[in-house]
C-alpha cells in the first residue's frame, strides 16, 4: 500500500488545524446560502452584474470634443477596441438572464 510520508501527514494536519477558522466560516457561509433564498439571490446578483457589464463596451472618451479618425474614439476606449480587436467583446449584449445563469453555476461550483 502506498502511504504518504509522515512529515507530509503532519504538515497537512498542522495546516488544517492552523486554518480551522476559515473552514468554519466556509461552512457557515455555505449553510446560509443554502437555507436563505434571498441571501442566495444577493450573491447571484453580485456575481452576475460584473459579468453583465463586461459584455457591454463603455465609452469614456469625449466623443464630441476630441475628433479622431476612428469615429471619435481614442485608442484606449472600449468601443474603439471592440470594433478593432477581434473577439474582444464576443458575448455582446448578453441578457441579464444569461448572466444570472452563469452566476448561479459559479455559486453552485463554489458552495456545493
Amino acid at each position: 500500500m502506498n502511504r504518504p510520508p509522515l512529515l507530509d501527514l503532519l504538515r497537512v494536519k498542522w495546516n488544517n488545524w492552523k486554518f480551522r477558522h476559515i473552514a468554519k466560516a466556509y461552512r457557515v457561509l455555505s449553510t446560509a446560502i443554502k437555507e436563505d433564498p434571498s441571501y442566495r439571490e444577493t450573491w447571484i446578483a453580485n456575481i452576475a452584474m460584473p459579468i453583465y457589464d463586461a459584455t457591454r463596451p463603455k465609452c469614456h472618451c469625449a466623443v464630441l470634443s476630441c475628433p479622431t479618425p476612428h469615429n471619435g474614439h481614442v485608442h484606449n476606449c472600449e468601443v474603439y477596441q471592440a470594433e478593432t480587436i477581434p473577439r474582444r467583446f464576443e458575448c455582446r449584449e448578453m441578457s441579464i438572464e444569461q448572466a444570472n445563469y452563469i452566476a448561479d453555476r459559479i455559486l453552485k461550483q463554489m458552495f456545493q
